[in-house]
């Protein structure tokens, strides 16, 4: 059971990184728009 809710534990992790990753790319890509429309 503990080696079960280990993996379990280690792919919610994994999938938490990379979600937040993508999220920030995206808010980075989002920033370089803005900077280019304003300046």
């Amino acid at each position: 059971m503990k080696e079960e809710l280990s993996a379990v534990s280690v792919s919610g992790c994994t999938e938490i990184l990379v979600s937040s990753l993508i999220v920030s790319r995206i808010m980075i890509v989002n920033y370089h728009f803005l900077f280019r429309f304003f300046l």
